[in-house]
């Protein structure tokens, strides 16, 4: 399955509807494939796309439920942000993601920066990072997983033999984007 930006598109008319009119009939759904599939919402504000909210989902569920939830949780949930508010909308950039191709590592290092996806395990802790952030913060393997355990709370050195234990899963994305400032007037 590939992301569509009208995929996008609607995560942004559900978003500046939920500013403007909460309770009018809900955003009409693009047309979208009906399997199930995990996918992200990351909002971005232009012109430097600073992270605005991100929120997915890491199992497979109905596309027409996520893409609204996900929305609105990237807005209006995400506890790194406030809520996003009318004067933003217009620097406002939706990428959808859908997630595929979940695959375990055979070794802590067994992934392409900028190609894989991580869900990094290690006991009761467990965090992921989308493709693109390893590659957008310049880390290597290493200091990637060493900032996937502090997102997942863990507060010890991240060693080699630590490495060696840690459960990963790589995966892949098919994101598509749109700018608000690009769609019709809602």
């Amino acid at each position: 399955m590939t992301a569509t930006p009208e995929m996008a598109e609607y995560c942004l008319r559900v978003i500046g509807q939920q500013i403007s009119d909460p309770d009018a009939p809900s955003v009409p759904l693009p047309v979208i494939p009906k399997e199930d599939s995990a996918c992200f919402v990351t909002l971005t504000t232009l012109p430097h796309d600073r992270l605005r909210g991100c929120i997915g989902s890491l199992r497979p569920g109905d596309l027409k439920k996520d893409m609204r939830r996900l929305a609105i949780a990237a807005a209006f949930q995400d506890s790194r942000f406030p809520k996003v508010k009318e004067e933003e909308l217009p620097t406002l950039r939706c990428c959808f993601s859908l997630l595929h191709t979940f695959e375990p590592c055979s070794a802590w290092n067994d992934w392409e920066i900028g190609k894989h996806g991580l869900i990094a395990e290690y006991g009761d802790y467990s965090a992921t990072y989308l493709p693109s952030v390893a590659e957008e913060q310049g880390w290597n393997h290493r200091e990637t997983l060493v900032s996937l355990m502090e997102k997942a709370g863990f507060e010890g050195a991240v060693t080699d033999q630590m490495l060696k234990k840690l459960r990963i899963t790589r995966y892949q994305v098919s994101k598509a984007f749109k700018d608000y400032k690009d769609i019709d007037t809602l």
